[in-house]
């Protein structure tokens, strides 16, 4: 499951509302009990990583978007605006080298690699214990 400070509970509601889709149209286009729908908008039921890719697809955005902004406070401001930004992040994590030249698209893709990435081994981790 995808911990709630993702915000991506509020962000499938957030979304939606923008978009103009009434929850019944949401619902019926993912192939969902609306009640689902419902419980995850109002945060009483958590939304799993297959599910987060499935929504973020639907919304047409990143699945490392999806998870990771607060579309309801407007922080999606956070995320890095040029290529330079992103292989700065990028180098800081060690996923690079400073003389790699890497496009923002590129960038983006590993970024949603490795949340996806660290998403899997958490609930890999989780099934264990």
């Amino acid at each position: 499951m995808i911990d709630n400070k993702n915000f991506t509970n509020n962000n499938v509601k957030y979304l939606r509302e923008k978009n103009n889709i009434p929850q019944s149209k949401m619902s019926k286009d993912l192939n969902i009990d609306q009640s689902t729908l419902a419980k995850w908008e109002n945060g009483s039921r958590q939304i799993t990583l297959d599910w987060a890719i499935k929504i973020a697809n639907y919304f047409d955005i990143s699945v490392g978007d999806f998870i990771s902004n607060d579309y309801i406070h407007n922080t999606c401001g956070k995320f890095p605006s040029s290529d330079e930004e992103y292989k700065q992040i990028l180098l800081r994590k060690g996923a690079i080298n400073e003389n790699d030249d890497i496009t923002e698209e590129d960038a983006k893709k590993l970024i949603d690699f490795a949340i996806a990435n660290r998403d899997y081994l958490i609930k890999k981790e989780d099934k264990k214990g």
